[in-house]
């Protein structure tokens, strides 16, 4: 091959931070050969000079002169920093592209290898090699990295597995991936929600890489009988302590590095690959995303210091921003074909290749942070794994308890439903809205996402006895956008003309519903909240469950105020996106307006707690909105059961039971006595038997006596007259107003 070692390799010694460019030339293929055996190869290079020729015409060869230099206009030759050829092994391209980027990683910078080439050119077996035959990039780094940490506790490594399906995030270790959030947070891209696994061996590596790859998105094509349609990102996290604070007292000083593994799915000329249907949406959306890329990397070569880069165009230049431009020490291999009938993709690769080769990174070490010491050293790893595992064991197992325990959206018998369009919004529906007793959810999405993500709430709810709808917001997943370009994602835009809560509304008088409850993550959330906030939209509102809301202030002094619905907010305290301390203020606020018996939480301390599960938050839901524990081994019975019963002395008594058995147990049993109620049915009922006068007396007299201290007992057990309680749909709950009464006092609420 042809590149200088690490060592002496001036751009790397220079501490320049420019991207390092290596092409790896694969072997021919069965396809590529023709029948008499023979390659018609594209591509040549000299083992005494960094610089690859492709010719891009067939037919007579292309003569390159000793300088390198030739007259004819069919060749190009690119300058790169290395160039391995057909005979490399993978670990020759690690060698020299691949171990310097581990060796930065232990000493405190983040580094990035990205594999980049057209579909079928070898990216995948190059970065993450064969499962049981030869090790690729990936499986080689963790092998240097296991071998940096001694055996002394200082350093621990995790993993995390993702892929990036047209603008979809997400998670490759889990069994039911849900989508991910990829943003930029003080200066750092974070994929929030994503997994990660401490790995202490090569082995385990490559056990979590041959799960992941299971869960790749692949189709056959022409061109490759496995071709990735997704782009695959594994990234190990490398916490290290600095030298000599292995021991000492309760906290540690670390840098926290990463090094991010790319195998980038391939550009695909669809005239060579002859792919169609879902195929060629995938083909154009990969394409799509690597045109983003190439724009991003002209972007940064540009002299042009206004130059706008635009990584927020494309997911995948956004998860790219730190490796192109960012301050991490990046190297790309380009993989290639020799094939000429590939030459004009190969020659656009080299291309990519020497543009990127002028973007400047910075290199700089991550700062030291001082965290807690138990993270450190094997013994305190793996006692804090074992207890996650137990406190995880014993959630599933609390899951399975659940009613719904076992269901998946979409099952026939328990949580029949699937797509389909509510007018033009396209949503996800589960349950029989003619039959549904407690009436819709609306259950919305966050941003970047789509109904998917939400869909594991439907299970729970359909059992609550809610029809359940998740829509795809306009330009989110499969609705389009509307004609004037996307709606406003911010919480202050949710009701705007035509915004989030129009769409919700133009939902409800789809489906004939008047209210609804509410349920929302991150910009759904937020979408809830500022309906439940407006004077004009909070008439639809029954209650609102808001996950992590993206509700950041109130668009108008006191909008708070003006909530009615009863709310519960859920939150990891932990998430890197969402601060429970900015958002704490507001909360109170809510809790202030609404009262103990209207506002809730669902707090944890991290978003891998157990109570952050999504069987933990689906309970939580119901129990919020059905006030009854969906866990039969947690429910209370509120009071002794009576039923008649026969004295011994032949006299009719009733008995208060102390003992109930499981299957005696009904939901009328469960619920506690609503006070307030009863107490306004005994002014209704004293007000039509013509006593109300007679009551009123008694309510307001002065005395002493057990006869006093009932009726004032009484006088407490009436609701408050506050306009945060005494909303229509609760008069008519109490007994007070009529449903036309409700129906008429909304309708004016409305105008208003």
């Amino acid at each position: 091959w042809t590149c200088l070692p690490p060592s002496q390799h001036p751009r790397m010694c220079s501490g320049a931070g420019h991207v390092l460019t290596y092409a790896r030339i694969r072997p021919a293929l069965e396809r590529e050969i023709d029948e008499e055996q023979r390659l018609h190869s594209c591509v040549g290079h000299r083992t005494a000079s960094p610089i690859l020729h492709v010719t891009t015409k067939p037919g007579k060869p292309v003569v390159v002169e000793a300088d390198g230099s030739s007259n004819d206009p069919n060749i190009r030759s690119f300058e790169l920093d290395g160039v391995f050829g057909e005979e490399c092994e993978t670990f020759a391209v690690y060698t020299t592209a691949g171990r310097p980027l581990v060796d930065s990683v232990l000493e405190g910078v983040n580094c990035t290898i990205l594999c980049y080439g057209m579909t079928g050119s070898g990216k995948t077996y190059t970065m993450l090699g064969e499962h049981g035959r030869e090790e690729g990039l990936v499986g080689f780094a963790a092998r240097q990295l296991f071998g940096a940490a001694d055996g002394s506790g200082c350093t621990t490594v995790e993993c995390g597995f993702m892929q990036l399906y047209s603008t979809c995030a997400t998670d490759l270790l889990l069994p039911a991936p849900r989508p991910l959030k990829i943003c930029r947070r003080e200066a750092e891209v974070i994929v929030e929600g994503q997994s990660r696994r401490i790995v202490s061996t090569p082995s385990e590596v490559e056990a979590l890489v041959a799960e992941g790859i299971k869960r790749r998105r692949v189709t056959s094509q022409k061109l490759n009988s496995a071709s990735s349609r997704s782009h695959a990102v594994l990234t190990f996290y490398v916490r290290r302590a600095e030298q000599g604070d292995c021991e000492g007292d309760d906290t540690i000083a670390v840098r926290c590095t990463k090094l991010v593994c790319v195998d980038l799915a391939g550009s695909e000329r669809v005239k060579e690959s002859e792919v169609d249907g879902a195929a060629l949406k995938e083909a154009r959306a990969i394409n799509l995303s690597l045109f983003h890329l190439i724009r991003v990397v002209n972007a940064l070569k540009s002299e042009q210091a206004k130059t706008r880069v635009p990584y927020a165009d494309s997911p995948l230049t956004l998860l790219l921003s730190d490796a192109l431009g960012g301050n991490c020490r990046t190297t790309l291999v380009v993989s290639l074909s020799p094939a000429q009938e590939h030459a004009s993709q190969t020659a656009s690769s080299c291309s990519f290749a020497v543009a990127c080769r002028s973007v400047r990174n910075g290199a700089s070490r991550v700062t030291t942070r001082r965290l807690p010491r138990d993270w450190q050293g094997s013994d305190a790893s793996a006692a804090a794994a074992k207890r996650k595992k137990e406190d995880l064991r014993a959630a599933g197992e609390e899951a399975r308890r659940l009613p719904w325990g076992g269901v998946t959206p979409g099952d026939p018998e328990r949580c029949a439903g699937g797509r389909r369009n509510v007018g033009i919004i396209s949503c996800l529906f589960y349950g029989d809205l003619s039959s549904a007793p407690c009436g819709v959810a609306i259950v919305m999405h966050g941003n970047p996402s789509d109904a998917r993500s939400m869909a594991w709430t439907a299970p729970a709810l359909v059992h609550a006895g809610y029809c359940v709808v998740c829509p795809d917001m306009p330009g989110f997943g499969l609705t389009p956008p509307p004609p004037d370009g996307r709606i406003g994602t911010r919480s202050e835009q949710a009701c705007d003309p035509g915004g989030p809560a129009h769409i919700v509304e133009g939902l409800l008088i789809e489906l004939g519903v008047r209210r609804c409850c509410l349920i929302g993550y991150d910009w759904g959330a937020g979408i809830a909240l500022s309906m439940a906030a407006s004077t004009k939209y909070k008439r639809l509102v029954e209650k609102i469950a808001c996950m992590h809301p993206a509700y950041a202030r109130e668009k108008t002094p006191g909008e708070l105020r003006v909530v009615q619905a009863a709310t519960l907010i859920l939150w990891a305290e932990d998430n890197a996106f969402h601060s429970w301390a900015k958002f704490k203020p507001l909360a109170s606020k809510l809790k202030q307006r609404l009262g103990a018996k209207r506002y809730a939480e669902h707090r944890t301390k991290r978003e891998s707690d157990a109570a952050w599960s999504e069987a933990a938050r689906s309970r939580a839901l119901v129990k919020f909105l059905t006030d009854l524990d969906p866990l039969p081994q947690a429910q209370v019975v509120a009071a002794r059961p009576e039923r008649s019963a026969i004295a011994a002395n032949g006299c009719d008594i009733t008995r208060c039971d102390g003992i109930v058995f499981r299957d005696d147990v009904t939901n009328d049993m469960l619920r506690s006595t609503d006070t307030e109620a009863e107490a306004c049915a005994a002014v209704v009922r004293a007000e039509r038997a013509g006593e109300l006068p007679a009551l009123l007396r008694e309510l307001s007299g002065v005395g002493g006596g057990a006869h006093a201290s009932a009726m004032a007992s009484f006088a407490r057990a009436l609701p408050p007259l506050d306009d945060s309680t005494m909303t229509p749909a609760r008069l008519e709950a109490l007994g007070v107003w009529s449903a036309g009464a409700r129906a008429a006092a909304e309708a004016l609420q409305a105008r208003g």
